[in-house]
């Protein structure tokens, strides 16, 4: 085990390092650079050529990508070019409602997913898996960004039931401890539906097919024909090796997650780390776009690495290699 986490480790920095560097000079392909929104054309050239030189972009782009290596190292992601702060104090503060938005929508996902998946398995055929196994398909296949437009549209604007955009009221402050609390739930509850129903239906999905095979194995066959209570059969035999498939989805799910938490995070008008990189990309804002994209290389690297680790200690069967 010891070796193998070292390994993956290893193998670890050398993803992120790839990732990170492909990262720098895509984003320093792009048209323009962050001194076009300052600039007023009728301002003389001087001007722009001395922001270009206070940013440091006049380097050779080779030059530019080893200082912020340098930096990174340190964990020094340098200060925006468009906000009066460091990157690491901006992408702090859009972290908690992201972190909030991903992980309530990844636990009701994979637990609603489980249970679905569970139920449907166990009802084969009748006309409650055919609606269940209809609506996962529905789920499954619509993008994160339509449905959240669409509860948006019939929840919020229409029956204005949920707050459309923000993740507090203007008035959060002067509230309660329990009433900042259901505020921050009430801004959420919509965000993380129309994640994690997406989230849910993969789940629910990939649940159903590996428990339809654990009930159709010799194993089980064999532990009802010897008289074993069928919950003890479902839960404690089929749930477990079924687990398996369900677990590692959750490593290829993360990148999902966070793509959707971006798409969903512009829909409802979050103030996380979605609305953030969007807007430092259109902003040609470098140091929060590559901040941002170094931690999302290091979430996705790690949530793998984890998953292989716990599929190990629940099945010692699948080997580390």
């Amino acid at each position: 085990m010891a070796a193998f986490i070292i390994r993956r480790l290893i193998i670890s920095l050398i993803v992120i390092f790839v990732g990170v560097s492909l990262t720098f000079f895509l984003v320093h392909l792009i048209p323009g650079d962050p001194t076009g929104i300052f600039i007023n054309p009728a301002l003389p050239e001087s001007v722009r050529q001395g922001l270009v030189e206070r940013y440091g972009l006049s380097q050779p782009v080779a030059l530019q990508y080893l200082k912020w290596l340098y930096n990174a190292v340190r964990l020094d992601f340098g200060y925006s070019f468009i906000y009066p702060e460091k990157t690491l104090s901006l992408i702090g503060d859009a972290l908690v409602p992201t972190l909030a938005l991903t992980l309530s929508s990844l636990f009701i996902g994979v637990l609603g997913g489980c249970f679905i998946g569970i139920a449907s398995a166990m009802k084969k055929g009748t006309l409650f898996d055919r609606i269940c196994s209809t609506a996962v398909m529905f789920f499954y296949s619509v993008p994160s960004f339509w449905l959240g437009l669409v509860l948006l549209l019939l929840l919020s604007y229409w029956l204005g039931i949920f707050p459309s955009s923000q993740i507090r009221s203007i008035h959060h402050e002067h509230l309660s401890f329990v009433g900042k609390v259901f505020d921050y739930i009430i801004h959420l509850l919509l965000p993380v539906t129309t994640l994690s129903l997406t989230l849910m239906a993969s789940f629910a999905k990939y649940t159903r097919e590996s428990m339809i095979n654990a009930l159709s194995s010799s194993y089980t066959i064999g532990a009802i024909s010897r008289g074993i209570d069928k919950r003890k059969i479902i839960f404690k035999y089929c749930f477990k090796n079924s687990l398996i498939p369900v677990i590692n989805l959750i490593g290829t799910a993360v990148p999902f997650i966070i793509g959707g938490a971006i798409t969903v995070e512009v829909v409802f008008s979050l103030p996380g780390m979605g609305r953030l990189i969007v807007s430092s990309i259109l902003s040609r804002d470098y140091p929060v776009v590559m901040g941002i994209a170094t931690l999302m290389f290091f979430f996705v690297v790690f949530f793998n690495m984890l998953v292989d680790i716990i599929s190990h200690i629940i099945d010692p069967r699948v080997q580390l290699q």
